[in-house]
């Protein structure tokens, strides 16, 4: 599994998009942020789990094989 992001040159928006592979999964992905203060905006597709914003780390838990995720923060 893997997990991108990418923050908006004016710091206050950022993209983080997820994607499992085959098994294994992992358990919990965790993505640094810059910062704390995050809040999810959006999520696609919209029947997505949203992961959890702890502290300035979000944890992604993917739920199956092959699944592709996007999430907004603000």
């Amino acid at each position: 599994a893997q997990a991108v992001l990418r923050v908006a040159e004016d710091g206050k928006s950022a993209l983080v998009v997820t994607h499992s592979f085959g098994a294994p999964l992992p358990e919990t992905i965790r993505v640094p942020l810059s910062g704390k203060g995050w809040h999810m905006a959006e999520c696609f597709p919209a029947s997505a789990q949203p992961p959890k914003i702890i502290g300035d780390e979000l944890w992604y838990q993917p739920s199956h094989e092959w699944e592709g995720c996007g999430y907004y923060l603000m």
